[in-house]
């Protein structure tokens, strides 16, 4: 059944660039927790390179693909929030494993474990924050009917 592809492509980029965010996201939370904390520093400084940007953009690619895998960009008109929460929580399991890996495979330089554990749970949180907010965007538009199609004719 034909279906317009635009919806698949705007879910894509939504969780692609809130998997990006997240990065940036966690690397300032981590600057600011290191701050906070004089007495006790949380590793050296964070110096970035073009292999860890590389890295956080292949992880960013892999997080989509990992929703494809999962039929999150399927036409689903009943999915529930419980089920999109199952399908973020996998993702972010399976996809962080993956950058793991390659952060010990690759050795990029120095990126510190609460880096990744800030990072995962801030992804955690925006994503389902991202879900969240686009159930309610559907029910909106739901609601006001705008997800109805008349057949027919008009004269």
């Amino acid at each position: 059944m034909w279906r317009p592809v635009y919806h698949k492509i705007i879910a894509q980029v939504a969780d692609a660039l809130t998997t990006l965010i997240s990065f940036v996201a966690a690397y300032y939370l981590w600057k600011l927790l290191r701050r906070m904390t004089p007495g006790w520093q949380i590793g050296s400084e964070i110096v970035l390179d073009p292999l860890q940007l590389t890295i956080m953009t292949v992880s960013v690619a892999v997080w989509v693909l990992i929703f494809s895998c999962q039929g999150a960009y399927t036409y689903q008109r009943f999915t529930s929030f419980t089920t999109e929460t199952k399908i973020v929580l996998t993702t972010i399991l399976w996809g962080s494993l993956f950058l793991i890996g390659l952060i010990f495979f690759l050795r990029p330089g120095y990126i510190p474990r609460s880096l990744v554990a800030i990072f995962i749970v801030t992804n955690v949180g925006l994503l389902m924050s991202e879900k969240y907010l686009l159930f309610i965007v559907a029910n909106i538009i739901r609601r006001r009917g705008k997800n109805r199609k008349r057949v027919g004719y008009n004269k």
